[in-house]
């Protein structure tokens, strides 16, 4: 599947390789290679859900290039207490779409502008253009998930709104070309992930709660 932001650049990728391929066939083939990497980019691939009670699931493909404790972005400080920051950086080759951690309720949704630092240094969280989701869930208990414009991606996209029933999987935006998610939760929550692991949106568990 194709995520449906992606079709602004594929169509006219294809008609422009097809023109090509009547005049000058190597430009054919660097526009064919340039249409087969943006379709493969903006691809939505159908993910298992782990739809674990208690659980925080990835919002992202991509890898853990960090877990600590922090405190919450300034626009959405729902609370002054430390948090567990776990963060999944995107590179071009990872499917770009974002999906919710926890069912609940999109309590809160906050746009940052910002600049456009490489997504894989941590300043990038404080310093980048970003767009954060409060999710209320389980007896109260709140969530943040943070996406994250990086050097090259310079879009992001959020298709939900404040008062949205949202479930656990479910696709909820789009960041174009590399970029990252940040994740807010209960420090009391132990992550279940390490830096460095590759995880799938939806499928890896990064916390569990008994």
């Amino acid at each position: 599947m194709i995520h449906k932001d992606g079709l602004r650049f594929i169509i006219p990728s294809i008609l422009i390789t097809i023109w090509l391929s009547y005049w000058h066939i190597p430009a054919t083939i660097l526009t064919g290679a340039i249409t087969i990497w943006i379709i493969y980019f903006f691809r939505n691939p159908k993910h298992y859900i782990a739809n674990l009670k208690n659980s925080v699931v990835a919002a992202a493909d991509g890898k853990i290039v960090s877990i600590s404790t922090a405190v919450l972005p300034e626009e959405i400080r729902f609370t002054k207490k430390k948090v567990t920051k776990i963060s999944t950086f995107l590179n071009l080759f990872d499917a770009h779409v974002t999906a919710i951690p926890v069912s609940g309720k999109v309590i809160d949704i906050k746009y940052h502008p910002g600049q456009f630092l490489n997504a894989s240094f941590d300043k990038a969280s404080e310093l980048n253009e970003r767009n954060s989701v409060v999710i209320e869930y389980e007896d109260g208990k709140k969530l943040a998930v943070v996406q994250i414009a990086g050097l090259i991606a310079r879009r992001i996209r959020c298709d939900i709104k404040v008062g949205d029933e949202v479930t656990q999987g479910q696709i909820f935006g789009l960041i174009r070309f590399g970029s990252r998610v940040d994740i807010y939760f209960d420090k009391e929550i132990k992550p279940l992930v390490t830096v460095g692991q590759k995880v799938r949106f939806s499928e890896s568990i990064l916390s569990y709660q008994e």
